[in-house]
């Protein structure tokens, strides 16, 4: 069920108590006035569609989650269906998976779509490792694993799900997780400019932003900082060389603000970053991140973001 469908069953299912409600209504005006009957019917109401959209949302989580269990097991793009298959799962072009992204809920929930996903970063390493080891620095080249430096990514899509898209499609429509702690904005990514510094030490600067609203009105930003590997150049054209490293990003220390009050090194945002996150796949400006042995997460530059 996409998200859609859930807010015109939300809206008939308001349509329905409210009617149901009004039913029930003494006919007599002197025994309910209108403001009481809009400061009871309305709260019921409310607290009704809410469980029913947790539930929906819990349905559509665990689809998701169970596609995703169904893929890990997959390491073959060719396990996704050749084209002589009935079955092939589509590979996509970076802007076809783009279009795959939810604008209400910023996620991909269909499940042929992340089948997609799936198929598209798994491709990337196949004609790199049929190449013979001579054309290997050509086929890196191309390639080309490196977020550039100067620009800003913005969260697309995370191959491991839980409870984080479960809250986003209830919010999307209006859920009462909106009171609680809420993204306020997609996650961005700032690959900053380097300096003598990053030259020297061969890295670039990485910061994560993260940005909630608790209560609808109290601002918290989470930040991660860290440096990634600046392995961008290509093994000598030789049959004995090795492929360069993967470049990774290792994240150094967090950051919690909470309106004007500044955490460093939150908990809970320390033992999320102990990951490194190593790139494995570039393609017109989308990375791919793999997150340990948690899942992959891909990022979108932001064309003409600095």
């Amino acid at each position: 069920m996409t998200a859609t469908t859930m807010v015109r069953l939300g809206r008939a299912v308001v349509l329905c108590l409210s009617l149901l409600g009004l039913a029930f209504v003494p006919c007599r005006t002197d025994a309910l006035s209108l403001s009481q009957l809009r400061a009871g019917v309305v709260p019921i109401t409310y607290g009704i569609y809410s469980i029913i959209i947790d539930r929906l949302s819990t349905r559509i989580l665990k689809r998701m989650q169970a596609v995703e269990e169904e893929l890990s097991r997959i390491t073959d793009a060719r396990d996704l269906g050749d084209d002589d298959d009935a079955t092939v799962v589509p590979l996509l072009t970076p802007a076809q998976l783009r279009e795959t992204v939810s604008r209400r809920t910023n996620l991909v929930t269909d499940s042929s779509h992340r089948r997609s996903w799936c198929k598209w970063r798994l491709t990337l390493t196949e004609p790199a490792a049929r190449a013979p080891l001579a054309a290997t620095a050509a086929a890196a080249s191309s390639t080309s694993r490196v977020v550039e430096p100067g620009h800003t990514y913005t969260w697309l899509y995370r191959s491991y799900v839980n409870s984080e898209e479960r809250n986003a499609i209830a919010c999307s429509v209006y859920n009462w997780k909106i009171f609680f702690l809420m993204h306020s904005s997609t996650t961005k990514m700032v690959v900053h400019e380097r300096d003598v510094s990053d030259t020297t030490s061969d890295h670039t600067r990485i910061t994560l932003v993260d940005q909630f609203r608790l209560g609808l009105v109290l601002p918290v930003t989470i930040t991660w900082h860290g440096t990634i590997s600046t392995t961008t150049q290509p093994p000598p054209h030789t049959t004995t060389a090795p492929l360069p490293p993967t470049p990774r990003i290792t994240w150094t220390r967090t950051e919690a603000r909470i309106a004007s009050k500044v955490i460093e090194n939150p908990a809970a945002a320390q033992k999320l970053s102990k990951e490194p996150w190593d790139v494995v796949k570039c393609e017109d400006g989308m990375v791919c991140f793999q997150r340990g042995d948690v899942g992959y997460l891909v990022f979108d530059k932001i064309v003409g973001g600095n």
